[in-house]
């Protein structure tokens, strides 16, 4: 199978693989569940627009900063909901 070095490489570079992959269906799936929820899909979109102006910020965030602002509210999300 593999030595120590390769399972160690091949390990980071699934890591690496699911962060990138993270990227790109973490958005999406934030607008199907806002749509589930009765918005449309301009809704969605116009409100994902406002998430990505920081108060105190001249500059918008980018797409990585705005998938980990959507990671951060789902996993506090999922917590308030565990723990009802």
């Amino acid at each position: 199978m593999f030595s120590g070095d390769q399972a160690y490489e091949y390990s980071q570079l699934a890591f690496k693989d699911r962060k990138a992959w993270q990227r790109f269906r973490e958005i999406p799936e934030w607008i199907d569940l806002k749509m589930k929820n009765g918005f449309t899909a301009s809704q969605a979109i116009i409100k994902l627009e406002e998430k990505r102006s920081v108060p105190g910020k001249s500059c918008l965030l980018g797409t990585s900063a705005l998938v980990k602002l959507l990671t951060t509210e789902r996993k506090a999300a999922a917590k308030v909901c565990y723990f009802d």
